[in-house]
């Protein structure tokens, strides 16, 4: 694990100091290469060549938290798990979806793509009329985001966040596509007062590519604390929504006969995931955010 230390410079912005793992094993590698070097020269490339393959692969496995911290699970003292679906939203799965939640009151979040945010946006206000959370998932999606520079990196998830304004919300979790991070993605979250979201359990269902078996796969290993990953999306006429949206209720149910409850993911990594603005980005007022104050008053009566 890193080494964190916060200090805080306004109401919403921080200061980061931050010694990532990548940092702290590049510390390790060179000096372990010198004192080999002085054993047998060759001896030196080892913990060279280790790291420089660590730089290839960590990208792709978020468990290491090699060059930012990444939440992919919460706290195991309650019989929590947290439900995510990426990729939406898609008229032909999240009404679907949604209507699958409410039948089992559960409460989930949702990755969302700015691009179909902007084209769907009577889909992400009915997402949060039912009281799911939303997060950035990148305004395009693109799958090599990551090899891009700092500030195309951060104009795509800027322009995400835009869109998302609009419904009265401020993401303050990004998830990245295909769940790649890179050595830059660290400082620009920062920038933006956002952090990188993960996941302990997925489908494998490859975007809905393979939504049989998608149940199993998840309940298999299912346990306290898990942040599960599923997508909101129909990636081609292929896909049977009716074996998906079963598969989905599947997992619902195998959930609860586990003894595990699913609670929003801020409610499970104890980090809230959106911010409520008082106004929308039109200046209206956000009826979300007014719908959400007279509930929590008639519930102090």
């Amino acid at each position: 694990m890193g080494l964190e230390e916060l200090h805080i410079t306004s109401k919403n912005r921080y200061s980061v100091s931050y010694l990532t793992n990548a940092c702290f094993l590049g510390f390790v590698a060179l000096p372990m290469a010198l004192i080999l070097s002085f054993i047998k020269v060759v001896l030196a490339v080892i913990p060279l060549s280790i790291f420089v393959l660590l730089c290839f692969l960590a990208p792709f496995i978020q468990r290491l938290n090699f060059y930012l911290p990444i939440i992919r699970r919460g706290g195991s003292n309650n019989p929590l798990v947290a439900i995510t679906f990426d990729d939406g939203p898609d008229p032909y799965t999240t009404p679907l979806l949604l209507d699958i939640l409410s039948k089992y009151s559960v409460k989930a979040a949702f990755f969302i793509i700015g691009e179909r945010a902007k084209k769907h946006p009577e889909l992400v206000r009915e997402i949060l009329a039912r009281g799911h959370e939303v997060g950035n998932h990148s305004n395009t999606h693109d799958n090599l985001l990551m090899l891009k520079s700092s500030k195309a990196l951060s104009d795509d998830i800027v322009d995400c966040q835009i869109v998302l304004k609009q419904f009265g919300i401020k993401p303050m979790a990004f998830r990245p596509p295909v769940g790649i991070t890179n050595p830059k993605l660290f400082r620009v979250l920062i920038d933006l007062n956002m952090f990188c979201i993960g996941f302990s359990r997925r489908a494998l269902d490859f975007g809905n590519r393979r939504v049989a078996g998608m149940a199993n796969r998840i309940l298999r290993h299912i346990r306290t604390g898990d942040i599960l990953l599923l997508h909101d999306c129909r990636p081609g006429p292929v896909m049977d929504v009716k074996i998906w949206l079963k598969e989905v209720e599947n997992i619902l149910i195998g959930i609860a006969g586990k003894g595990l409850i699913v609670e929003s993911l801020s409610k499970v990594i104890k980090k809230p995931i959106m911010e409520q603005l008082m106004t929308r980005d039109d200046g209206e007022p956000n009826k979300t955010r007014l719908h959400v104050k007279q509930v929590k008053g008639a519930n102090t009566h």
